[in-house]
């Protein structure tokens, strides 16, 4: 019985330890770079979306980035995927941001969306992930971004160009 035990163990550590195989990986992560500042008006009205600009690849294993629109392209084939996503924002003591993912530019079962108050002294990061969602070939997803300062005008506000604002998909089936 312990050698048993002690085999199912030494398996089961074996499996959790070992790497996945990089062709087994599915997926894309992007991020924006120093030079890629990006300026979010003050949007009064929630559908307002800015849709945030990525301009660097760090990998994609599948063709999912579509680098003309800024936003991941469902191949055929993918049935299921997580998205996750983050913006560092401009540092001020005014208004209101909120990071969210959309799919076909608009909101879904499972979407993910984070709103905060603006910070001074530190920048106020905003980290977003959906659920495992269904996806059919040809739908998108698009990191947006939202700013308030106050109604009906104010001042906008700036995502960081650095590698703290990124984008990423992972392909689940």
């Amino acid at each position: 019985m312990k050698k048993t035990i002690a085999c199912v163990v030494a398996i089961t550590l074996t499996f959790l330890l070992s790497p996945v195989a990089a062709d087994e990986f599915r997926g894309a992560l992007v991020h924006k770079n120093t030079d890629a500042e990006q300026i979010v008006p003050n949007s009064y009205s929630h559908a307002q979306w800015v849709q945030v600009e990525f301009p660097e690849v760090e990998y994609d294993t599948s063709g999912l980035w579509d680098a003309a629109n800024h936003q991941f392209v469902i191949p055929d084939g993918v049935h299921f995927v997580r998205l996750s996503g983050q913006i560092v924002w401009d540092h001020d003591a005014k208004g209101s941001r909120q990071t969210l993912i959309t799919k076909n530019n608009a909101l879904f079962d499972g979407y993910a969306a984070q709103n905060g108050r603006a910070t001074f002294g530190t920048t106020p990061d905003q980290n977003v992930a959906t659920a495992v969602i269904p996806v059919k070939a040809g739908d998108t997803f698009q990191l947006q971004a939202w700013h308030i300062r106050q109604k009906p005008t104010g001042a906008p506000t700036k995502i960081y160009g650095n590698h703290g604002t990124w984008f990423s998909i992972e392909v689940i089936d």
